[in-house]
């Protein structure tokens, strides 16, 4: 049965990617423009589709996914069985795999790591490095994928791989543009995949305090364009309280942000439309943090505003953090960082609380950006991979019926209906979706950079000197990334 696509950024990329000899003139209504009267219409008579021929027939040929689990992310990209008790979304995804099963004739199988083994990846080695074909897709972490290609155990998929287009829309164009440096592509984040979703992050605000203290709410400065970080900074130390009345500022005391130790600078300096990492005009890495004055800005805004003046709790990672956020279920602070997929572990928390972008560092910023968190899980191929067309045809399909019959499930009722508490912060997520952005610093070296800088602004080092330790170490780093993608 034909699923329609009826969210209004669902259906903007439908534009995009189906309609023949569409223009640019055609596609340039984003989720802030279209009307979402107009787009329904237009959904309805939209359907998303592949370019494969329609008598492929690959005999039942077997096809082995090895993918990993973990507490933050939705893992599987199959679902063996589903009864009435399971999921919309489980049900989605079986259908999605049983279609294409019976489409193409293949049969599909996934090795899922137990939570918190993340084997997958040593048994796709294994698998390689044996010279079989038992598991020829590899779902993980985009920088595992990616060193598994310049270590050889990976199918370039814009050579090597019959069928698939990754021009196609439910190829994540940002994401890909990131990893296909030098004109290989190793490794790519598809809609099969709900992990590049998981991981974006954003902001959720605790409704009762904004009422209590009488602040503006930061969604009228997003409908006015005024969503900035001075704006931002003004509502988060206008919170913090020594509850306890200790004389000192512990986790039983009241702030205006929480975080994971290390994420706030990434975050702030990705919300100013920074990346550490970019490709020049031959497609080669380069580090873009040394001589660039607005690291040092995005810095010292940090410092001052969430250091100076006590506004900040960091909390270690782990499963507390991970799941829990206990200071903000608890009505602690006033605003945490989160992504798509913790936003579902608050449907108990009794305070009101909102959704909101990162945001913008001046009103003059052209768009918003947030940060999808290194680790979002990327489709590969194994360089022993036998029937190169049949997992060709099988990932381009997939990946189609994912965007148009898995995605809207979960954007719809997981995000939209289990997820936000109120309208506004319903469309949150179309706006968070539009400013998805990637940085090589984190898909890629995410333990070289973002893993370093991180904890910088924490202990207060001085940013030219953590910048100028690094670079020579890292210029190699890239220097030999290079020399591996010209092979």
């Amino acid at each position: 049965m034909k699923k329609r696509v009826v969210t209004v950024l669902l259906a903007a990329i439908l534009l995009y990617g189906c309609n023949e000899g569409a223009t640019n003139e055609d596609t340039t209504d984003t989720a802030s423009t279209v009307e979402t009267e107009n787009t329904e219409s237009i959904a309805a008579e939209t359907e998303l589709h592949d370019d494969l021929p329609d008598d492929l027939d690959f005999d039942g040929t077997e096809i082995g996914i090895c993918s990993s689990q973990h507490v933050a992310f939705n893992g599987n990209l199959d679902v063996a069985e589903y009864d009435e008790n399971s999921s919309a979304l489980d049900q989605a995804i079986y259908d999605r795999n049983r279609n294409v099963e019976e489409r193409l004739n293949v049969k599909i199988h996934e090795y899922l790591s137990a939570i918190g083994a993340d084997d997958a990846g040593k048994v796709f080695t294994n698998s390689v490095t044996a010279g079989d074909d038992a598991y020829t897709i590899l779902h993980q972490a985009d920088r595992t994928v990616f060193s598994f290609g310049l270590k050889g155990y990976m199918l370039d998929l814009n050579r090597d791989m019959p069928y698939i287009d990754l021009t196609k829309p439910y190829w994540q164009q940002d994401g890909n543009a990131v990893l296909g440096l030098m004109g290989k592509q190793y490794g790519a984040f598809t809609e099969l995949s709900l992990r590049p979703y998981d991981y974006t992050h954003l902001l959720v605000f605790n409704q009762d305090l904004i009422r209590e203290y009488s602040l503006a709410n930061p969604h009228d400065y997003w409908r006015n364009n005024d969503w900035t970080f001075d704006r931002f900074g003004e509502l988060i130390t206008a919170v913090h309280v020594d509850l306890d009345g200790n004389g000192k500022f512990d986790k039983n005391d009241r702030y205006g942000y929480h975080d994971r130790k290390g994420f706030l600078y990434p975050l702030m300096y990705t919300a100013a439309g920074l990346k550490t990492v970019v490709a020049d005009e031959d497609g080669r890495p380069v580090f873009n943090m040394p001589g660039n004055e607005a690291f040092q800005t995005i810095y010292d805004w940090c410092d001052r505003v969430f250091y100076k003046e006590e506004a900040y709790y960091k909390q270690d990672a782990g499963n507390d953090f991970f799941i829990k956020h206990p200071m903000f279920q608890e009505g602690k602070v006033l605003f945490s960082d989160m992504t798509f997929f913790y936003v579902g572990m608050m449907r108990d928390m009794l305070s009101d609380f909102g959704i909101i972008v990162f945001p913008k560092y001046t009103a003059e910023q052209e768009r918003y950006y947030s940060w999808v968190e290194g680790g979002a899980g990327c489709i590969g191929v194994a360089v022993t991979c036998r029937e190169k067309e049949a997992v060709g045809a099988a990932l381009e399909a997939l990946s189609c019926a994912s965007m148009r019959d898995v995605i809207p499930i979960y954007y719809e009722n997981n995000l939209k209906s289990k997820y936000s508490r109120d309208e506004i912060s319903t469309q949150m997520f179309d706006e968070i979706q539009a400013s998805r952005s990637f940085d090589l610093g984190d898909t890629i070296w995410c333990e070289q950079i973002r893993d370093y800088f991180g904890p910088v602004l924490n202990n207060h080092q001085p940013l030219a000197s953590a910048i100028a330790k690094k670079q020579e170490s890292f210029q190699k780093t890239i220097e030999d990334t290079i020399a591996a993608l010209s092979d």
